[in-house]
């Protein structure tokens, strides 16, 4: 009793959200899954390039956002989209299966680091020899330029550092992610 009188009010709200989860529709779940995979937060941005390459729900990640942010699972922010409780994305993230959360993640970080052009001059160089040279490829309408490089070339490789290796099948990738990670 003396447990449940000092929770937060805000402990007792994620808890009743968490034990909720599972009645959620399915195209929500997938986007809470996508998210969790980025920690706390994501830039809508990443999610919007996540949706260019049809890594999203059904109709994208938009119209299923706005639902969970009426529900009080997360919230959008300026431009970032965060769980509104640590304990809420904690329960998302435990909660896929460890197979398919690690796909997620070497989903995400391949389509975010094929968003990046590397020169083949620059292959075999390491990443902050040619940081100023990479550029965010615009092969799309939406406005990739909006995304720092530094930065998604640094989540594309935390995503597949988090899938592990054995994910990538493909040699080239997998040079191209080792290099990044040195």
């Amino acid at each position: 009793q003396d447990k449940i009188c000092t929770l937060k009010t805000a402990d007792n709200v994620a808890s009743l959200i968490v034990s909720n989860l599972t009645s959620l529709p399915s195209e929500e779940l997938q986007c809470l899954r996508i998210i969790s995979c980025f920690g706390i937060q994501v830039q809508f941005n990443i999610l919007e390039l996540l949706e260019v390459i049809g890594l999203a729900p059904t109709g994208g990640f938009e119209p299923y956002l706005h639902n969970l942010n009426d529900q009080g699972i997360i919230e959008i922010v300026s431009a970032l989209v965060v769980f509104t409780h640590d304990l809420i994305q904690e329960q998302v993230y435990e909660g896929t299966p460890e197979r398919e959360r690690r796909q997620l993640h070497c989903d995400i970080g391949i389509c975010l680091g094929a968003k990046t052009s590397l020169d083949d001059n620059f292959e075999h160089k390491p990443i902050d020899a040619v940081i100023g040279q990479l550029h965010v490829s615009d092969t799309s309408n939406s406005e990739d330029s909006c995304i720092d490089v530094t930065s998604l070339v640094s989540i594309a490789t935390s995503q597949i550092n988090s899938a592990g290796p054995e994910f990538l099948s493909d040699r080239m990738q997998r040079a191209r992610f080792a290099s990044w990670n040195l």
